[in-house]
């Protein structure tokens, strides 16, 4: 502690020095600036603020100085003291009181240099920690977000299966009461997309085989003479368009059934 509050009384000493030396120096300065011309006022007048700041400085260290002074003169009467209560006197007791403060600088420079070697250490574990801890919640997060879009697609695909599946159809019964079931939902006042939609078909699907539908709904004994014409339900459908579309008054009741909604108006103005 001495030899510490020694090193910092000489370090003010020499600060003191310095500020004196750039105190004469601006005096110097401020002498040769009575001979200066006008320009220069400005720079003088900084000269001068700064040689104002230097001596308060100045006092400041001074100050400084006779308080660490005290404090040193101080310790030494009471190290003193203790050398004579306690400790033998002469060189021995001086030398071995110099290597008893120095060991203990030594084992508390030592000390506190492993505190803080063990706090910076503490330190880097919570950091490493935290780290952790906030890897962890973002792959969690990023574990969450998949598993999401992993449902949205499994739903995706069992609501394509069910459609796929209602879109089959392998009689002429199935046909129409597919189409019933759109057609029904038209009369209660809805578009044709949400109707298909609602009844969870394509109106490809439905519009494909429409015309046996419309056959079936509007002269039912007619399908009976395609009986052994056809292989598929396609064929069947085609068979019965063009039966339709030959028949100019079957048409013309197509079309007016489609009009007041009791068949499907699969562009009304357009076929036939």
């Amino acid at each position: 502690m001495a030899a510490g509050l020694k090193t910092r009384a000489r370090a003010r000493l020499l600060a003191t020095d310095e500020a004196e030396e750039r105190r004469q120096e601006s005096t110097v300065v401020q002498g040769a600036s009575c001979y200066a011309p006008q320009p220069f006022k400005q720079d003088v007048l900084k000269w001068q603020s700064k040689v104002e700041h230097l001596e308060n400085q100045i006092k400041d260290l001074k100050e400084d100085n006779a308080f660490l002074r005290k404090q040193l003169e101080d310790q030494q009467k009471k190290a003193d003291e203790a050398n004579r209560e306690t400790g033998p006197s002469g060189e021995d007791s001086m030398t071995e009181s110099d290597s008893g403060s120095e060991s203990t600088s030594d084992s508390l420079t030592t000390s506190d240099f492993e505190s803080s070697l063990e706090s910076d250490s503490s330190s880097d574990e919570k950091k490493h920690r935290k780290w952790k801890h906030m890897k962890r919640d973002r792959d969690k997060k990023k574990k969450k977000k998949e598993k999401a879009k992993r449902k949205k697609k499994d739903k995706k695909k069992t609501k394509e299966k069910k459609t796929f599946s209602k879109e089959k159809v392998s009689s002429i019964k199935e046909v129409v009461r597919r189409y019933r079931k759109v057609l029904r939902c038209i009369q209660k006042g809805m578009k044709m997309a949400h109707a298909f939609k609602k009844v969870a078909v394509s109106r490809n699907a439905v519009k494909g085989m429409a015309a046996i539908a419309e056959l079936y709904l509007t002269e039912r004994p007619l399908l009976s003479g395609f009986k052994g014409q056809y292989k598929t339900l396609r064929g069947l459908a085609h068979l019965c368009a063009t039966k339709i579309q030959g028949d100019d008054a079957l048409a013309a009741k197509v079309v007016t059934m489609k009009r007041e909604k009791k068949l499907i108006p699969f562009n009304v103005d357009k076929e036939y």
